[in-house]
């Protein structure tokens, strides 16, 4: 018995208290420490989740102030997350944002006053070659070209001689002007249709006998007449009248006049050549 009251007395008022305490197994303490009460392990993973949640929002807020102006940093300021480093990068990028907007601005207006003076550009030569096709089409003809088949039927028909002035009343792309300042002659043209007067002009430019061809952007009903030596066009027969009357009352005696597919009523021919199956010319003389 000396024993036990020893024992009794080393173990004093704890022994009974624990020897008093449900005994527990291993699995029973997970499970109480995965219930709602406040245990040291759900302490633990709610602390860790907070911090997992805030450092998510701190990253998201860098990365909006890093993307906008005030209102991220406002934000940023809001959720805790005031690094020095990232205001500095905000600054930063707004700088370089503003630089690069106001690069863009100036790029894309260079670009649109570009494109918009192209097409101005383009509406302006596409009526100024309707325009004047239209004005000939009411002064005389459409461009209607003689075929090239047929200059050399003229060339001998008119037979120029070195130095005469040859006028083409209409001249189109400035084929027979060419073929007329090649034959000797001093060849003229009129045109009042801008694309073919530009045609002839860079027809003129790079033909070997430029310096007897000349090109004139002029209405031939303007022209002067009264010092050519041979007179050729290739018109529509309801301004054959008014022709007639400008013809007779400027050309000089002797000169020569060639017409294309109609001839002139009421003057007498001279010659004509109306070959089978191709378009005839006529010859008068004053």
């Amino acid at each position: 018995m000396k024993p036990k009251q020893a024992g009794k007395k080393e173990g004093g008022l704890g022994e009974g208290i624990f020897a008093r305490l449900p005994k527990r197994s291993p699995a029973a303490l997970l499970v109480q420490s995965r219930s709602q009460q406040k245990s040291f392990l759900f302490l633990l993973e709610e602390k860790i989740r907070c911090a997992q949640k805030k450092s998510r929002e701190n990253f998201f807020a860098g990365w909006r102030a890093l993307a906008s102006g005030g209102w991220a940093e406002r934000q940023s300021s809001q959720s805790g997350f005031s690094s020095k480093k990232v205001r500095i990068l905000t600054k930063r990028h707004r700088l370089r944002l503003a630089v690069a907007r106001q690069g863009e601005g100036g790029l894309r207006s260079v670009f649109y006053f570009f494109i918009m003076n192209i097409f101005y550009l383009f509406f302006f030569v596409v009526l100024a070659f309707s325009g004047t096709a239209v004005y000939a089409c009411y002064r005389a003809a459409p461009w209607a070209p003689t075929f090239k088949k047929d200059i050399k039927r003229f060339l001998k028909l008119a037979d120029i001689k070195p130095g005469q002035k040859v006028y083409d009343l209409g001249c189109g792309d400035g084929r027979l002007v060419l073929a007329a300042g090649q034959a000797g002659g001093r060849a003229v043209g009129f045109e009042v249709s801008l694309l073919p007067y530009l045609v002839a002009k860079w027809r003129i430019f790079y033909s070997p006998f430029r310096k007897r061809c000349q090109i004139i952007f002029k209405d031939f009903w303007q022209a002067d007449l009264s010092d050519t030596d041979i007179v050729y066009f290739f018109l529509m027969p309801k301004i054959y009248a008014k022709m007639k009357d400008k013809l007779e009352r400027e050309l000089k005696p002797g000169a020569k006049v060639i017409v294309y597919a109609w001839p002139i009523e009421d003057w007498s021919l001279l010659a004509a050549d109306c070959p089978k199956g191709k378009i005839p010319l006529y010859l008068y003389q004053l």
